[in-house]
């Protein structure tokens, strides 16, 4: 049976409350009083818990991690399969920090109201802080909270504000880089299938001044249904001018779209060239062709997102903005052939 705080109190001949106050630091306790408490301590092996300490403190010493698993999302089925993957990663990700730190850890369900929940548990002093997983689409909302200071860190980037505590992983720089990538091994006729449509990443890329576009012959595809892309991609690479080279952004539907493209008579990478996206580093690995894919780090992503947070609630952040980039890597293996050779 564990040692509890009346044992520490009896061994050291003092009250209960005077062990929190030694515990807690929240009053002067004499040295000699003070020594007791805390021989009584190590002789029991006592170790106050986080949340007996978070009662005291008035804090809850837990952090909320906002995930959208709802069956209700704006994105298709497709796209919120592969994000579970992506869910993981970061819940790994800030799961190996909070551990550490003695902290807890509640997963919120929720992607719509953003002000409901920082009421329901940030103003009731249910959590001490929360990590979105993602930009909430309400930026009105989240504007609001980051004009606060409130502890809250949210992963992505909003376009010409630059507030709060935020993880970005350069979503519309990636893109780019692939399409160079395509463009640098003679690709000129690229389909893309995203979550976002093409003035999203195009004005973006156009904005920041960019090159190499306009000789390009870009046909993006916004995920709807799978059997809408599947019809989409169907009748694009049907065409005489077809695209070389295809980007799905959804990893989990590349066998799929292999099996569409030998369905059609073509063949990756010799005819179509495929390129995804990987949560977990080597997730390309496990197909044929292996698929060259772009890793996006979210597991450092979570470790970031909540390292700036406890910094920020322990007061070791000066100011309330801060940004902290991660850098995606290409990783290049068979499904993409050089048509300068």
């Amino acid at each position: 049976m564990e040692n509890t705080i009346y044992d520490v109190a009896r061994l050291a001949g003092v009250s209960t409350a005077t062990v929190s106050r030694v515990m807690n630091k929240t009053e002067a306790v004499s040295p000699s009083t003070e020594a007791k408490v805390i021989e009584a301590m190590d002789k029991l092996n006592y170790t106050p818990s986080a949340l007996a300490q978070g009662f005291a403190s008035n804090k809850s010493r837990t952090i909320g991690l906002v995930m959208n698993f709802a069956q209700d999302s704006p994105f298709p089925e497709s796209t919120v399969q592969t994000m579970s993957d992506f869910f993981i990663e970061m819940f790994r990700g800030v799961n190996s920090i909070i551990r550490k730190k003695d902290y807890y850890l509640m997963i919120i369900n929720e992607e719509k109201d953003l002000q409901k929940v920082v009421k329901s548990f940030l103003d009731k002093r249910r959590l001490d802080g929360m990590i979105f997983t993602f930009t909430p689409f309400n930026i009105s909302s989240l504007k609001e909270v980051i004009a606060k200071e409130r502890p809250l860190v949210y992963v992505g980037n909003i376009k010409g504000y630059n507030r709060g505590l935020h993880v970005y992983s350069r979503y519309t720089e990636y893109f780019y880089d692939i399409v160079m990538f395509l463009k640098n091994k003679g690709h000129k006729r690229i389909a893309l299938v995203t979550a976002r449509d093409e003035d999203f990443f195009v004005e973006d890329w156009k904005s920041s001044g960019k090159p190499g576009l306009n000789d390009l012959d870009l046909s993006f595809l916004k995920y709807s249904n799978m059997e809408k892309i599947i019809e989409d991609v169907k009748s694009l690479f049907l065409r005489v001018d077809r695209p070389t080279a295809f980007f799905v952004q959804d990893l989990k539907a590349v066998q799929l779209s292999i099996s569409i493209f030998s369905e059609m008579g073509l063949r990756v990478p010799e005819d179509v060239s495929i390129v995804s996206l990987e949560y977990t580093k080597g997730a390309g690995e496990s197909f044929f062709p292996k698929i060259t894919n772009v890793y996006v780090p979210v597991y450092d992503m979570g470790v970031q997102a909540v390292t700036i947070l406890l910094n920020y609630l322990e007061g070791k952040t000066k100011g309330y903005n801060k940004l902290v980039e991660v850098e995606p890597v290409l990783i290049e293996r068979d499904s993409v052939i050089d048509l300068n050779t």
